[in-house]
């Protein structure tokens, strides 16, 4: 028995995924449905929620599509929904789904979370169907499942990708963060540790790099300073310490390489003589001699104050 154009139709836009009520609409009755189902061209996956076989059965965004047509009340969230808003630091492959605490739905191969803090803003709904927490309410809750390094570097991606303000992901995280929440103490950590009108961080190394620095007694550096190299001509550091004269820029291997990396040294040539050194550390440096290199930059910076 073959599909109506308009079911095959909405499973092409619709990642294979389809309620009961919806193929219904499409003209099949529930005889046919049964039919389908016994066979093997509908799979079910939750409660009156069925996926095409000729869709994966491991496609993330199918498994999170079926998860929000089996709860309408509820989202997609943490890291199912980071990957989805495309944040680093959030690899898996676990479907997690947020609802209201008076809510118990049981679905299979999904993560339900509870929650008696959820508002009209903390979710989004795409036009393919799902609904996840917003950008700024997923950072909050990853404070939950990830460490203050990675946890500040998502804040960061939120702040510049997302093009939120701090206050604005503050105020949320006000209204969250509080006894029995999870992540409270290490969201209100990342958050004071911050100052409210920074530049974001462009990239994860920076963040550790940053972080690590200021762990070592150091101030906390300066994101995307500005340095003035020529006339109408001005480039950002990617972390500064002003008072020392001193820029660190961390070099990406794929970004810095070749014709950039020359590039790379008449910047350096043209913000020495606009009055500051620059350091520079590569991604090598950070992944495979992290304590090393932070030492390093640390005690490059004493010097350089002294």
């Amino acid at each position: 028995m073959a599909l109506p154009l308009a079911a095959m139709n909405w499973f092409a836009t619709h990642y294979g995924v389809a309620t009961r009520k919806r193929l219904q609409a499409f003209g099949l009755s529930p005889a046919k449905i049964d039919h389908l189902v016994a066979d093997g061209q509908l799979l079910p996956v939750h409660r009156a929620v069925y996926r095409s076989a000729a869709w994966p059965e491991d496609g993330e965004l199918t498994l999170a599509l079926a998860a929000c047509l089996a709860v309408p009340k509820g989202g997609v969230s943490l890291r199912t929904a980071a990957r989805i808003w495309g944040l680093r630091r959030c690899a898996g492959t676990d479907v997690n789904l947020l609802v209201a605490y008076r809510h118990h739905p049981e679905l299979a191969g999904v993560t339900v979370h509870r929650s008696v803090m959820l508002a009209r803003a903390d979710f989004v709904r795409r036009d393919d169907g799902i609904v996840l927490t917003s950008a700024v309410r997923t950072a909050c809750d990853l404070a939950a499942v990830l460490d203050e390094d990675d946890l500040a570097s998502v804040i960061e991606q939120v702040l510049d990708q997302h093009h939120i303000q701090y206050r604005t992901l503050r105020r949320t995280a006000d209204v969250l963060m509080g006894r029995g929440w999870p992540g409270s103490t290490r969201l209100r950590s990342v958050l004071d540790g911050r100052a409210p009108r920074a530049a974001a961080h462009d990239s994860h190394l920076e963040v550790r790099l940053a972080r690590a620095l200021v762990r070592t007694g150091l101030p906390t550096p300066v994101s995307q300073f500005p340095v003035t190299i020529l006339p109408g001509i001005t480039v950002h550091g990617d972390l500064a310490y002003p008072n020392a004269r001193l820029v660190i820029e961390v070099d990406h291997r794929s970004w810095h390489s070749g014709d950039q990396a020359a590039l790379d040294k008449r910047r350096d040539r043209l913000v020495k003589l606009a009055g500051f050194d620059t350091i520079r550390v590569s991604d090598d440096d950070l992944r495979h001699r992290f304590d090393a290199t932070v030492d390093e930059v640390a005690a490059l910076y004493r010097r350089a104050a002294r």
